[in-house]
């Protein structure tokens, strides 16, 4: 891939934005970007020669544009990866090793929370999975905290993609993630890969009430009913909301 700048020119001219690069370095590499409407132009421009360069393998020019102050963790693109996202996705082990000796966030996380290890794991380039390893690479799995409202939506959908739904009230409601659930028919038995909370900390909220929950066909409710304990009220904090009904058929 050829680089869309001129890297000595742009990298050179880079040296004079540095202090503006400095919020785009405080960007905390464990939680979602920011936006990248709060990043100059010239910024953007020497981000995407970085990632151009590392796209085609250039060694001396991403040199270049490191030395000249370029963030090696910058994300481009509404996905959110960052160079070594794209090197462990690739498979090159010498980029991948290089990226971390420069000092690569090696546990940055992209679109979905994807670490630089869920890359090279999605593409099975075992190379680069044991050296992340090496360096402390995490999954996105790994990272999250399992008492977490994430790692109970993330279990949710485990569930899901194993039964073909999220868990119903006759199975259970939340409860169907840790007990076997009753199904109406053998063969779900058979689907059911639980527990799949080991901590049911996961599925209480501050006040230590179990969350409500309700599913839908293609999402689910997921809220606390807030300090007063009263669903359906100005204080509930709203976890997940279904959207089932945009797939509702419309009164004629």
């Amino acid at each position: 891939m050829k680089p869309i700048f001129t890297a000595p020119l742009l990298c050179l001219s880079y040296l004079v934005a540095l202090p503006s690069f400095a919020y785009a370095q405080e960007i905390d590499q464990l939680q979602a970007p920011r936006s990248q409407r709060t990043i100059s132009d010239k910024d953007l421009e020497a981000i995407a020669e970085l990632h151009a360069a590392v796209e085609s393998g250039d060694f001396k020019v991403i040199q270049k544009c490191l030395d000249a102050g370029a963030p090696i963790d910058g994300f481009l693109g509404k996905t959110s990866y960052r160079v070594l996202h794209k090197a462990a996705r690739e498979g090159s082990i010498e980029m991948v090793k290089f990226l971390i000796e420069r000092g690569a966030a090696v546990n940055a996380r992209a679109e979905y929370g994807w670490t630089p290890l869920d890359m090279a794991i999605k593409k099975n380039r075992k190379k680069v999975i044991e050296l992340l390893r090496e360096n402390g690479g995490k999954t996105d799995v790994d990272l999250t905290d399992k008492t977490s409202v994430t790692w109970l939506k993330m279990r949710l959908n485990a569930y899901e993609a194993d039964i073909g739904h999220f868990p119903t009230a006759k199975e259970g409601g939340l409860t169907a993630l840790v007990n076997t659930p009753s199904f109406e028919e053998d063969a779900m038995m058979e689907k059911w890969k639980g527990p799949y909370l080991k901590e049911e900390k996961a599925m209480t909220d501050e006040w230590g009430r179990r969350l409500n929950y309700k599913a839908g066909k293609r999402d689910f409710d997921l809220f606390s009913s807030g300090p007063d304990g009263k669903p359906k009220t100005k204080d509930d904090e709203i976890y997940s909301r279904s959207f089932d009904f945009l797939f509702a058929p419309k009164n004629k």
